[in-house]
């Protein structure tokens, strides 16, 4: 009778294993990429109400004729930037999933927050690689 209930629950975990890593490989998920927010020190920025693993958006947008993109928290408050030479980054991927992963106040100003972003292929680079 052990055998049997033994042999039942070890078909139903490579069933179950199976199934989780067909899933994980339909969705592609790339990289995390970690980098600071920048020009913190020309926005207000309230450190008292963020903490580490608060999740952010972030806005497309145009600065000084550049394409650039925003952090914004879901209150709406503007954190700053992603800096300019990861801007390449997000164009060939999609962000899937933002969250602040470091906050120090009194850290050098380029340091005092970090940003982390879940990225996806497009389907334009998977076709590529593919």
């Amino acid at each position: 009778m052990q055998r049997r209930r033994f042999l039942t629950l070890g078909a139903a975990g490579a069933a179950g294993w199976g199934l989780a890593l067909q899933g994980h490989a339909e969705r592609r998920v790339g990289p995390v990429l970690y980098c600071p927010v920048a020009g913190v020190t020309y926005r207000n920025v309230d450190f008292a109400l963020l903490h580490t693993g608060c999740s952010v958006n972030l806005a497309r947008d145009k600065f000084a004729g550049e394409i650039c993109y925003r952090v914004i928290t879901p209150e709406g408050a503007d954190l700053g930037f992603v800096p300019r030479t990861w801007v390449p980054v997000l164009h060939r991927y999609v962000p899937v999933r933002c969250w602040l992963s470091n906050i120090n106040p009194y850290a050098l100003p380029w340091k005092r927050i970090e940003l982390a972003v879940q990225l996806q292929a497009t389907a334009q680079v998977g076709q590529a690689r593919g």
